[in-house]
């Protein structure tokens, strides 16, 4: 899946400049599917889908966009599945003395997640998200030999 995505990652260096608003019908089915797909292990639905768009001649901007807002619906089916597990826990989770370092955890997470989107949309609207692919392709390489001397039994 990780080298997947970095093939797609380079696979955005050959999009042309975009201007369109959105993409059609066909494109747009495609936007779901790939979305869908991407659950799967080490792919990225982000890049899958704004490569997806930039290929269809959407702005670059206006991609970014478009892949954010098609995610929500699985990102908030994973916080709702996330919370439900979690009801019965809820009591043991969340003592006193964990709500401190709980608030700063979640402050840290929230805050690195902004950055990395403003990050990721200055790569895009620059041309770059291929670039994501520069630090994927050694770590799919890494990962696939550990998996191979993983001792199996």
């Amino acid at each position: 899946g990780l080298l997947v995505t970095a093939a797609v990652l380079i696979g955005s260096r050959f999009a042309k400049p975009g201007r369109e608003e959105q993409p059609g019908v066909v494109g747009a089915l495609l936007l779901g599917a790939v979305q869908g797909v991407a659950v799967l292990p080490g792919l990225s639905p982000i890049a899958m889908t704004v490569t997806l768009l930039l290929l269809f001649g959407v702005r670059r901007a206006r991609a970014f966009e478009l892949s954010l807002l098609v995610s929500l619906p699985t990102t908030l089916g994973a916080l709702l599945l996330g919370l439900w597990s979690a009801r019965g826990e809820s009591q043991t989770l969340l003592t006193p003395a964990l709500l401190g370092p709980a608030a700063a955890g979640t402050l840290a997470a929230f805050l690195a997640g902004v950055a990395a989107l403003w990050l990721l949309r200055q790569s895009v609207v620059a041309g770059r998200l291929s670039w994501f692919a520069a630090w994927l392709v050694p770590v799919s390489l890494a990962t696939l030999a550990l998996a191979k001397a993983w001792p199996h039994g």
